[in-house]
């Protein structure tokens, strides 16, 4: 195996551009030197190199197996014991009548909406975000009876859904008797009524007395 020197301009490392050198050792031998060459110059190394004493290999201690810890048998779960089964009672609820709510739109539909809501103020039925103008919409809602109910009309703009704009309308119905109805007002306006059952209702009342409309099929 042969150390090789060179250099790239060919005049060696020595003496035109200085008194560059060289000198190669192995095992406190030195195989060569110089400095006077031209593109390259090489050292045997091989020669006189000691030949190195044979290495014996190791042998690794044997490997024994590991130990696995006994395996316990495993413990049965306990039998939970039988649930019986919850019964809930029925549910009853309120009777209830269909009720039929008609809005008709003017001339500018989407400031109109309207809600039917209980005493509690919780809403049970509404309607808003119309955009057809003098048109009937039509919704139908089951009402339970026995409950006093506000059917509340608002109009964005203050001037009602009648008649400046459009002959708007709303109209609450049982069955074929309507007992609400109007379009000329402001900005809002409510009607109280209670449904006593399904061809009877009470009308803008707060204690169950009022004006009474019968004889809805």
């Amino acid at each position: 195996l042969p150390f090789e020197i060179s250099d790239e301009y060919g005049d060696g490392m020595c003496c035109n551009y200085g008194n560059g050198s060289y000198e190669v050792w192995i095992n406190n031998m030195s195989k060569g030197s110089g400095g006077a060459f031209g593109s390259s110059a090489t050292v045997d190394l091989c020669d006189g190199m000691p030949t190195p004493a044979p290495v014996a290999p190791v042998t690794p201690a044997p490997t024994l197996p590991p130990t696995l810890p006994p395996t316990m048998a495993p413990t049965p779960l306990p039998t939970p014991a039988p649930v019986t089964p919850t019964i809930l009672a029925p549910t009853l609820s309120d009777p209830c009548v269909n009720v039929q709510v008609s809005i008709v739109t003017d001339d500018y539909p989407d400031e109109t909406e309207w809600s039917i809501t209980d005493k509690e103020g919780t809403v049970i039925v509404s309607g808003d975000g119309y955009t057809t103008r003098n048109i009937e919409h039509i919704k139908d809602e089951c009402v339970p009876t026995g409950r006093i109910y506000t059917f509340t009309v608002l109009d964005a703009y203050g001037d009602g859904i009648c008649c400046d704009y459009g002959e708007g309308s709303y109209k609450l119905s049982l069955g074929e008797t309507a007992f609400i109805q109007g379009g000329v007002f402001g900005y809002s306006i409510q009607h109280k009524f209670a449904i006593a059952d399904d061809e009877t209702v009470l009308v803008d009342h707060d204690t169950c007395t009022g004006e009474a409309f019968s004889g809805a099929t």
